[in-house]
């Protein structure tokens, strides 16, 4: 299972990006580039995240094995971020916003699809229109931070795309049992919100610090002998959609 670390807005400045890049353990790191305007088409057009920054941290990306992608919010900005990264993220926002999608599909490069509110014909409409590119779509919540542990939405994701890879973007803050789950079923990648070690009140509620990531990674990996994670000692409830304790 792929491990995807969403730096997203969790940072004050490059070195930031740069500690968590170097520090968290993950296969892919992911950056969010976008304006206010971008957003709410209204405010300020200045991004948090510095296109001068990008050299650097694609190097970083590099040195540390690391592959790069970004979620782009403005389809005239896709062009300037594609030069820096391996993937293209879709945020579940824009998964019908035809136009990004159009621009992100002739670089053929993979696309991560984030479905969380998304119809099945939208999501049918993403994959048309970005045809020739690898698709990986994520099941995920758009509740911030998740209260809900369900694979419910991976396993339903998986049984409507079989040609498709089909993974989970967990915005919850459980580092032990979603995780293990998604890997018990499979799931060809797993994202989670990442933030540096040093806290701060701006970021976001329901991203875990480096340290907590990297013990999430650990519990997938299953090198956590913590009872919490022995999920082999426990049965999964299908009603419930989560592992739960045999009853004796």
């Amino acid at each position: 299972m792929r491990i995807i670390a969403d730096i997203s807005c969790n940072f004050h400045q490059l070195d930031d990006i740069l500690y968590t890049i170097e520090t968290v353990n993950a296969e892919f790191v992911k950056l969010q580039y976008y304006s206010e305007h971008d957003l709410y088409g209204e405010g300020s057009t200045d991004t948090k995240l510095k296109l001068e920054w990008m050299p650097e941290i694609a190097r970083a990306c590099a040195k540390h094995h690391k592959k790069l992608m970004c979620t782009v919010f403005n389809p005239d900005k896709v062009a300037e971020i594609n030069q820096y990264v391996y993937a293209h993220k879709i945020a579940s926002s824009e998964i019908t916003d035809l136009n990004l999608l159009k621009k992100v599909q002739p670089y053929k490069k993979p696309v991560i699809v984030s479905t969380g509110g998304a119809t099945i014909d939208e999501i049918k409409q993403a994959i048309s229109l970005l045809h020739g590119n690898h698709i990986i779509l994520l099941a995920c919540d758009v509740e911030y931070p998740s209260k809900r542990h369900t694979i419910r939405n991976l396993l339903y994701l998986k049984s409507k795309f079989p040609h498709i890879n089909v993974g989970y973007s967990d915005h919850s803050l459980d580092i032990k049992n979603m995780p293990v789950l998604c890997e018990h079923y499979r799931a060809y990648a797993y994202e989670k919100h990442v933030k540096p070690n040093l806290t701060h009140p701006s970021y976001e509620q329901h991203a875990l610090t480096v340290n907590e990531f990297n013990e999430m990674v650990l519990s997938i990996a299953g090198k956590d002998t913590t009872e919490s994670t022995n999920h082999h000692k426990r049965v999964f409830d299908e009603k419930l959609g989560r592992w739960v304790r045999p009853r004796v």
